[in-house]
């Protein structure tokens, strides 16, 4: 079992570029991060808060890491992004320069029907129902690495908005140097005329 009390000197000057991200620093919103990503990176599980306690110092509670997240003294899609790309640049690029930008969405179920973005939906027409809220990733991969660089959650209100958020991601989306090809991948659900458009106009395929 897990036994580390403190938080690793090289993991902690790593994350340390991001902590201004962070912007609570009496509640220690970073340290908590911190831990939380080692515990994902331990995790063999969903990666649930609740599952993620046995990996963490015990002064470290539950109700601390659900504080932390719903706080929104930090900013999610900038964390993400800087990371991401941090992460692309430090991997080892293919020989070719080719690049897959590939979309999926995800759903995460909730219990209860008070959630602004929910939903009730389902997978396949013989799939029972769930309620929840979907959100849209865009894939970066080549060789066999496979790494999530954007998130975004749908709005079931807005008309296409799957579409829009692919097209945001696609338009603002930072790539590595090494990249000489993109090839954008998605199922039928993303093929809108005006993505099809963008993609030909930044001259990928």
């Amino acid at each position: 079992m897990w036994s580390l009390t403190c938080i690793p000197v090289n993991v902690y000057n790593t994350l340390y570029k991001f902590k201004p991200v962070f912007r609570c620093a009496q509640a220690r919103h970073f340290w908590v991060f911190c831990w939380v990503l080692i515990a994902l990176i331990l995790d063999n599980g969903k990666g649930r808060l609740k599952d993620l306690c046995q990996y963490l110092p015990p002064k470290l509670r539950y109700w601390t890491l659900m504080r932390m997240v719903r706080s929104g003294q930090w900013d999610d899609s900038v964390l993400v992004t800087q990371m991401s790309r941090d992460v692309l640049n430090w991997l080892p690029p293919p020989a070719d320069g080719v690049i897959h930008l590939s979309a999926d969405k995800t759903r995460k179920d909730k219990c209860g029907r008070q959630h602004p973005l929910g939903l009730v939906t389902r997978d396949r027409a013989h799939s029972p129902y769930h309620f929840g809220f979907e959100m849209v990733l865009l894939i970066a991969s080549w060789d066999h690495y496979r790494i999530p660089i954007r998130i975004a959650v749908m709005d079931p209100q807005v008309k296409g908005h799957q579409n829009i958020l692919f097209r945001h991601l696609l338009e603002t989306v930072e790539l590595p140097s090494w990249v000489r090809q993109v090839i954008v991948l998605g199922d039928a659900g993303f093929a809108a005329n005006p993505t099809l458009k963008l993609i030909v106009h930044k001259g990928w395929t």
